[in-house]
């Protein structure tokens, strides 16, 4: 098979649901979901704090979501140390049960692949975790 170039939009701490300008960063996110579509990215890469911290409303958690659905592209999330990925996480919120089919996130502590064939892409990574501080400490 001939090899592809891949184009990747890749962005990082957004920290919707943060105290500080919070509608800017909605508006900021939604503009960096918009240019995946525009500049006919392959896929869009969030690489850590999506979200400020777990305790965000259920209607931010659904706004982002509707942001996801609202490209065809694949969306791979790699939470961060505001938004960690354990057994009290924000991703296992109800909302996150209908997550969009182009919506990916990697959760293994120990790192994983996730693959996207017809792209000829795999995107490795591990998620935030921190041996020295509670997950708990962030949720406060």
């Amino acid at each position: 098979m001939a090899k592809k170039n891949i184009k990747l939009v890749h962005t990082s701490d957004t920290h919707l649901g943060g105290d500080w300008h919070s509608q800017l960063s909605r508006d900021a996110f939604k503009t960096i979901v918009q240019s995946v579509s525009q500049v006919e990215a392959d896929a869009l890469l969030i690489v850590g704090d999506v979200f400020d911290h777990a305790r965000i409303e259920d209607e931010l958690l659904k706004f982002f979501l509707g942001q996801i659905a609202s490209i065809n592209q694949p969306v791979v999330i790699l939470p961060g140390n505001h938004d960690i990925y354990d057994s009290n996480s924000l991703y296992l919120r109800t909302p996150f049960l209908k997550s969009p089919p182009n919506f990916n996130i990697v959760k293994a502590f120990e790192g994983e692949v996730i693959s996207f064939p017809d792209l000829g892409l795999d995107i490795w990574d591990v998620p935030w975790r921190s041996i020295l501080l509670s997950s708990s400490h962030w949720r406060e």
